[in-house]
């Protein structure tokens, strides 16, 4: 059997192989579905299947392949393209998108010896270009894994000093105003609200930058779980946002039961005043953020809703990945709104804690909500959460 025939005719078991090794090398930040997984290995296995068929270009074609200009079929270079894309997205890092490449060779070429032509040299020219088409698909997706992150850093960079500059400036300018001799004392107390609103703002920004890191390089969020109650939490949370947002409407229905758990009070409210900073940035500054608390499932369940865009179903998919409001849409305007790493503190605060979290929106409302488990349920979060109630909402921090 020719090899472009094996690869075909065993799709399925060769993307299981890819899968099984893929998921070995993830950990639960790293959300790829297994749909996902098995999209990209099997396009990039009928794309090098493809070019098994093609005409044969041996002169040279190592030579340049090595030399970096090859310029092979399309259909692998636009596949690598995305998977490193992908790879890049879901937080892998070069070396385990580069050990997936390893582990498609050695599944492929371990699993085609037992059905291999008897004549050698077709056997080998076969495998000869088998490699070569995976090493064009490997250095395809190499460079272009390295240019997204190149693209990162200095988004990222430039995200991070435009959210800087503005409370810097509000306080920098407050303090100078302050300096005036003689002052109305109303005026003062303005100023000095300024700064404060200034400082939890570049609090807030520290916090979710530092925990960014922290994450991407692998480390496990510190939790420190102590009995509390998450109905205090929430409550301590919306003080705090009221009180550097003036103007703010929340209507909140969180029941006279405590929801008393384990839970580290300084991480869960990091986790609502983000959901609620999102809320206000993006949405209707006329209408009112609902903020629901209630028990299901073994636990306990929040949600934080507000009018505004309605979101498709793409960016519902990604809005907690790490900068995709900033990579998706890079004006001044939308920068400005925060360096879109919001969403993703949220998530993997509440994964460490055990629990899950979802964005659901439509007719112009937005609802973040999250499930933490009672002490008795922390090993078994609910598959799935369940259908969101009508509330208010608005586009989220992505």
């Amino acid at each position: 059997m020719h090899l472009a025939d094996f690869i075909e005719s065993h799709l399925d078991l060769l993307v299981a192989d890819w899968i099984s090794f893929a998921r070995r090398l993830t950990d639960d930040s790293q959300d790829l579905s297994d749909d996902e997984l098995k999209d990209l290995a099997a396009q990039l296995m009928l794309a090098i299947a493809a070019d098994l068929r093609a005409p044969h270009l041996n002169i040279g074609r190592i030579a340049t392949l090595h030399a970096g200009r090859f310029a092979g079929p399309a259909t692998i270079s636009r596949v690598a393209r995305g998977h490193a894309e992908e790879r890049h997205r879901h937080g892998f890092t070069l070396d385990q998108m580069v050990a997936e490449f390893r582990a498609m060779r050695v599944s492929v070429t371990r699993r085609w010896t037992t059905h291999a032509e008897d004549n050698l040299a077709t056997t080998l020219d076969e495998l000869v270009r088998f490699n070569e088409a995976l090493d064009q698909a490997l250095s395809e997706s190499i460079a272009h894994y390295t240019t997204q992150l190149s693209r990162t850093r200095d988004m990222f960079a430039g995200v991070i000093a435009h959210d800087l500059r503005s409370p810097v400036q509000a306080i920098a300018m407050s303090a100078q105003a302050l300096r005036q001799v003689r002052m109305n004392p109303d005026t003062t107390l303005k100023l000095l609200g300024r700064i404060e609103v200034a400082c939890t703002r570049l609090r807030l920004l520290i916090n979710d930058v530092l925990d960014f890191a922290r994450t991407r390089l692998g480390d496990i969020l510190p939790m420190n779980l102590q009995p509390a109650s998450f109905r205090d939490i929430v409550l301590r949370a919306i003080d705090e946002v009221s009180a550097s947002t003036p103007g703010l409407r929340i209507r909140k229905q969180l029941g006279d039961d405590n929801a008393m758990g384990c839970f580290d009070e300084q991480r869960l409210t990091q986790v609502v005043v983000n959901l609620l900073m999102n809320a206000v940035q993006h949405g209707d500054a006329r209408a009112e953020i609902a903020v629901d608390l209630g028990r299901e499932d073994d636990g306990f369940a929040l949600a934080v809703s507000n009018h505004g865009q309605t979101l498709p179903p793409d960016v519902l998919a990604t809005v907690f990945d790490p900068l995709r409001r900033g990579a998706q849409d890079a004006s001044a305007a939308r920068v400005g709104k925060g360096v879109g790493l919001g969403l993703y503190i949220v998530r993997e605060i509440v994964r460490a804690h055990g629990g899950r979290v979802e964005m659901q929106s439509g007719d112009g409302v937005t609802t973040v909500r999250f499930w933490l488990p009672a002490d008795d349920a922390r090993v078994s979060p609910p598959p799935f959460l369940p259908p969101l109630p009508e509330t208010p909402a608005s586009e989220p921090e992505f």
